[in-house]
């Protein structure tokens, strides 16, 4: 089963060109979720119910005040300062709106455990974003020849059930790996986007990458993050289930240097929820 609403990641001829010169030998693919129609569990609808009502209120109160607001919003590129606990992150702008921003959710395949962790809290946001805020989850891996993104839910497209739930039967565990390539993929397509704000929000795989890849790897990700943030993409890694491994959060602040958001995997919807409230405000 397809689905016609799914059109690709718009890489340009330059783009793809862009890509194989750096990654040389490596096929890009890109796989999609058949829609199911299945609905969120009532458990996670009440989560998202009360997550969109939050959302929208926000909304609501920043298109009454906006045309007076002088101080207290955000600097974008001071955002990262909110994760490691400084509040030092205002400035005298007034923010854009949500439907001046872009989230892009992009989900590394590790194991079992953690890709359903993933996926359910996805399904939470992806349920709690519908009409108020634009954004794509794609789920990630690659190897030494190929890497592959699984688009579950596209910009915009129309709605049909719950597709993270669908992507849990669809989806298997993964190797995980090349979170360079996929880094790049996706800040090339937030750059389409035209967008005031560009939020990407990788979930790492959570197991200790130093361990699997080489210190190539690492350089390669941190070089695609540098790059991303450079043509303003705000880029936040968020570390789950491994937080307490000394070297899952080494090889996270190789690879992102600063802006690490790290929780257990029981605390992963709240502090993605946290994130999102702060982007929007």
């Amino acid at each position: 089963m397809t689905d016609s609403t799914f059109r690709g990641t718009p890489l340009t001829a330059r783009d793809r060109n862009a890509l194989q010169n750096r990654y040389k030998g490596v096929f890009f693919r890109e796989t999609f979720i058949a829609p199911e129609n299945r609905p969120l569990p009532p458990g996670l609808l009440t989560e998202a119910g009360r997550l969109h009502a939050k959302l929208d209120r926000i909304l609501r109160e920043q298109r009454v005040c906006e045309a007076s607001r002088r101080s207290g919003a955000l600097d974008w590129e001071a955002l990262w300062r909110f994760t490691v606990g400084n509040p030092d992150v205002f400035a005298h702008k007034t923010p854009p709106k949500a439907g001046e921003s872009d989230f892009y959710l992009l989900i590394e395949r590790g194991d079992s455990a953690r890709l359903r962790t993933a996926l359910l809290a996805a399904a939470v946001l992806e349920e709690a974003s519908k009409d108020l805020v634009h954004l794509k989850i794609v789920c990630f891996d690659g190897d030494a020849d190929d890497v592959e993104h699984c688009v579950i839910r596209d910009f915009d497209q129309k709605e049909r059930g719950c597709r993270c739930c669908g992507a849990l039967d669809q989806l298997a565990a993964g190797s995980g790996g090349r979170n360079g390539y996929s880094i790049r993929v996706a800040a090339m397509e937030l750059q389409k986007r035209n967008k005031k704000r560009r939020v990407l929000l990788v979930l790492p795989n959570g197991l200790p990458p130093a361990c699997e890849q080489p210190p190539a790897e690492i350089a390669d990700a941190r070089s695609a993050v540098q790059a991303a943030r450079r043509r303003g993409t705000i880029v936040i890694p968020v570390l789950y289930g491994a937080a307490d491994v000394p070297e899952s959060r080494e090889s996270c602040r190789q690879m992102y240097e600063k802006g690490i958001v790290s929780t257990p995997a029981e605390n992963l919807l709240p502090a993605l929820e946290k994130l999102i409230i702060t982007l929007i405000r």
